[in-house]
């Protein structure tokens, strides 16, 4: 007789998880790996496929030095199922702060 948990564990659930991390690391094009990147480096781990392409997501507006912090991460199952792309990049003065910007495209390629 099987219980609920292993009903659970049977499944395989289609997860994406999309997000501004504020994590570096070199398995995503940064050049550097921090704490942040190493916690996000042991979720691929667990299952998940990093959709991003190694463009950069975010331009620091002092010192035009460029990171992938914005990432997007699917299970197997999904993974195929979308494309992704950096289209826009924008540094924007609100008052004395500068904020910086980045449009991502994230495609459905198959509606199966």
């Amino acid at each position: 007789m099987f219980s609920r948990a292993d009903c659970f564990h049977a499944a395989t659930p289609a997860i994406l998880l999309l997000g501004d991390f504020n994590a570096h690391s070199s398995l995503w094009g940064c050049s550097k790996t921090d704490v942040r990147g190493k916690l996000v480096g042991d979720l691929l781990e667990h299952n998940l496929s990093l959709l991003n392409d190694g463009s950069y997501t975010y331009l620091h507006p002092a010192t035009g030095s460029s990171s992938a912090i914005d990432l997007s991460m699917a299970t197997p199952s999904l993974y195929l199922d979308f494309s992704w792309l950096v289209i826009a990049y924008g540094v924007a003065q609100k008052l004395m702060f500068v904020e910086s910007w980045s449009v991502i495209s994230l495609n459905i390629t198959c509606l199966c």
